[in-house]
């Protein structure tokens, strides 16, 4: 008898097996609908920081020769201006790290007067952004080396 009551007390507390089960599937399809829509929004919090960075910048020791053009498309082109008037260009993908705060740059090159400095690589720019606004990417945080987004450039390249 006593095995019974709890039988049919354990039936009130969840329902039937069946009942049960049809919980379970609820249950589950509202946890995946909830994860879903959570991936969903952080890639587009994702896609929407990653733009705020998209520009052109240029080196702080060398704002005349040395400039980084980030696109939309997560494309970059980085130009070196020699001082003998030789052109040095690279091109190649970017990749936002959101988590890290900083852009992944593929076959980045870094140039000279003499050309390329160093062979095509990947490079990890930490992103700062100064309480003036300003976006920088670094190059050395130690010296306070770094690409400056500049805006004056961008409304002429759109």
């Amino acid at each position: 008898m006593q095995l019974r009551q709890k039988e049919v007390f354990i039936r009130d507390l969840f329902g039937s097996k069946d009942s049960l089960m049809k919980r379970k599937i609820h249950f589950g399809s509202l946890l995946l609908f909830l994860i879903t829509i959570s991936c969903s929004q952080n890639k587009e919090q994702e896609k929407e920081s990653s733009l705020n960075f998209i520009g052109t910048y240029v080196f702080s020791l060398s704002p005349l020769q040395d400039s980084l053009f980030i696109e939309n498309d997560s494309t970059y082109r980085h130009k070196y201006w020699a001082s003998r008037n030789d052109q040095y260009e690279a091109k190649g993908k970017w990749v936002y790290d959101s988590k890290g705060e900083e852009i992944l740059f593929k076959k980045f090159v870094f140039f000279n007067d003499e050309g390329p400095s160093t062979p095509a690589g990947n490079w990890y720019s930490k992103i700062r952004v100064s309480s003036e606004g300003n976006i920088d990417l670094m190059y050395s945080r130690e010296n306070n080396i770094f690409y400056r987004k500049i805006t004056f450039l961008d409304s002429e390249t759109d």
